[in-house]
């Protein structure tokens, strides 16, 4: 799907990116996708939600894992966005809250 994306950048300001804890042998590639949105010209003032999903399953990638193993923290520093990265969890619930608040905050004047 990442290939297609771009087809939808133009017009966007808020933008939720997930990232699955869960499948290890994809967070590399999900990081390369990450990286190829954050420098698109049309996302540059774009605010960046990224979901850091399934974070209560057995045998996931911690965030601490993730954020050394790609960076996170020169990626953030270093896009022309604004990001903001949360720990989320369907089953249990956790950082849902979290998400609805930022979707409600980076959204709620641009629904129609």
């Amino acid at each position: 799907m990442g290939p297609i994306w771009k087809n939808y950048y133009q017009g966007t300001t808020a933008l939720m990116f997930v990232i699955d804890l869960a499948n290890r042998q994809q967070v590399s590639a999900s990081c390369v996708q990450l990286m190829d949105v954050l420098a698109a010209e049309p996302l540059n003032g774009c605010n960046v939600l990224v979901v850091l999903n399934k974070c209560d399953q057995p045998m996931t990638m911690s965030r601490l894992e993730l954020e050394n193993m790609i960076r996170l923290d020169e990626i953030v520093s270093n896009c022309r966005q604004k990001v903001s990265v949360l720990e989320v969890s369907a089953v249990s619930g956790t950082g849902l809250q979290q998400v609805a608040q930022w979707l409600d905050i980076n959204t709620h004047d641009h629904i129609t």
